[in-house]
């Protein structure tokens, strides 16, 4: 039965500040899961979560799957004016794309190695240069804001997932 992740107990609170921090912790989490001590207060496996979070990279470059179509104006009108706080708050807990099987898109069943090189790639490609897609929700943003919208969207989906020391998962 899944986990309503909107009410799970056990989600982290972390805070990235940079790539390089989401990607210290990511690989610190790899460890963990080869090591069979990752703890899941979620749904999804630590490939699916890292090749969730390199899609959305991905995605912006890319462009958005015909099925990540924008919301309504006047939900993208009222959205925009909340920019700042999701950019520098946290993203909400089990939020579903309403019409969207599943409640989201590229979530990919990999195993953790691979889905850490897809992240590890996909973070490469954000640090090099800016998005050239428009966010779906907020248009056009800035390589900082993509940056730190990024940041978040990592911070929220890694939140499910910590490594226990001494017992396996």
């Amino acid at each position: 039965m899944p986990i309503d992740t909107a009410k799970s107990t056990g989600h982290r609170s972390i805070r990235f500040r940079t790539l390089d921090d989401a990607l210290t912790e990511a690989r610190r989490l790899a460890a963990a899961d080869a090591a069979g001590t990752l703890v899941r207060t979620g749904n999804w496996t630590l490939g699916q979560i890292f090749s969730h979070v390199a899609s959305f990279m991905n995605f912006a470059y890319d462009g958005y799957p015909p099925e990540l179509k924008p919301p309504p104006w006047i939900l993208r009108a009222m959205l925009k004016l909340m920019k700042r706080r999701f950019l520098n708050g946290k993203l909400p807990r089990g939020y579903k794309i309403p019409k969207l099987p599943g409640g989201t898109s590229g979530v990919l069943d990999l195993p953790t190695d691979q889905a850490l090189r897809f992240l590890e790639s996909a973070i490469a490609r954000l640090a090099a240069a800016p998005p050239t897609v428009p966010n779906p929700v907020f248009g056009r943003l800035s390589h900082d804001e993509w940056t730190v919208l990024h940041l978040r969207h990592m911070e929220l989906h890694f939140g499910y997932v910590d490594a226990r020391t001494g017992e396996p998962a």
